[in-house]
């Protein structure tokens, strides 16, 4: 039914790097969808403190050599059935199933030679740095 509606600005963010790296993290406005494109950058995405308006969001990562680290916030999920790995591997140290009320992350795409780590947030360090 809604596949004919087009998308809201900013529901789908694309970002493409060759080398460099992609970093996102402290208070930022997570979209429903997120393309990541990258040859040897690796990417860095803590949702821990990410202004998310949806309960559940897609990561779609399509990665050649860099590896990718997703930083949830505690009590999300995350289901990373959807990558596709030549060499590389999935390390997810979150649960795959979606939790009521709780934030969704849904990781997609293909995977060259790298990693993708999946875990929560240190509370250690949030402490550390607000101090």
């Amino acid at each position: 039914m809604t596949t004919d509606l087009p998308e809201r600005a900013g529901e789908v963010v694309n970002l493409t790097s060759g080398t460099g790296k992609i970093v996102r993290t402290g208070r930022w406005r997570g979209p429903r969808v997120l393309r990541i494109k990258s040859v040897y950058g690796g990417p860095r995405l803590d949702l821990s403190e990410a202004v998310i308006e949806y309960p559940e969001i897609t990561l779609d990562l399509n990665l050649m050599y860099g590896s990718a680290r997703i930083i949830l916030p505690q009590g999300a999920s995350a289901d990373a059935d959807g990558v596709n790995c030549e060499w590389g591997r999935v390390l997810s140290k979150v649960p795959g199933a979606p939790r009521p009320g709780q934030l969704h992350v849904r990781v997609t795409g293909k995977l060259g030679y790298g990693k993708v780590r999946i875990r929560y947030g240190s509370a250690r360090k949030r402490r550390w740095f607000t101090r």
